[in-house]
């Protein structure tokens, strides 16, 4: 018998919800604590795989204008987001910003590790020394999951009380 995975993506609505409940250091925590279950989207399935992956998409969000210095968006699918006036100061940010909207941002020490962007849709706003830390892609990247056994969730509000 085969198994069965379930992708679980948590929205935009998670995010906002820990940020007020328990701040940056709240997401933090709840990061960290999921990152040792060995639950956050890999980027390759192998058979030894969980039966539940979990993937926080806050691609195409708008989360301009939050205060966020420090917070771990490295999990997070961010592509098309904006952050628009947002203070990301000190944040850690990795994977695919293909068109994120960094306009006004507050970026100072921003961490980005191992990001790309999509051949003719590059981040906006982001200092030239920033940007040059980042690879442009020839193709769009492969979402992580491409099993015909998966069962695709997507759960983007009703997120009443995150356990922080």
């Amino acid at each position: 018998m085969n198994a069965v995975f379930l992708d679980l993506d948590l929205g935009p609505d998670l995010l906002k919800a820990i940020l007020r409940h328990g701040g940056v250091e709240g997401w933090n925590q709840w990061i960290s604590d999921l990152e040792g279950t060995g639950l956050l989207n890999p980027e390759c399935r192998r058979d030894s795989d969980p039966p539940l992956i979990i993937g926080i998409d806050l691609s195409d969000a708008d989360l301009a204008g939050l205060v966020m210095p420090g917070i771990d968006l490295s999990w997070c699918h961010i592509a098309h987001a904006s952050f628009m006036g947002s203070d990301l100061r000190g944040a850690a940010i990795s994977g695919d910003i293909s068109g994120v909207d960094f306009t006004d941002a507050q970026v100072n020490d921003l961490l980005l590790e191992g990001c790309g962007y999509e051949r003719g849709s590059p981040p906006v706003g982001l200092a030239d020394d920033l940007l040059a830390q980042c690879h442009e892609d020839d193709v769009e990247p492969v979402k992580a999951s491409t099993r015909l056994d998966t069962i695709a969730v997507d759960v983007r509000s009703r997120i009443v009380h995150p356990r922080l």
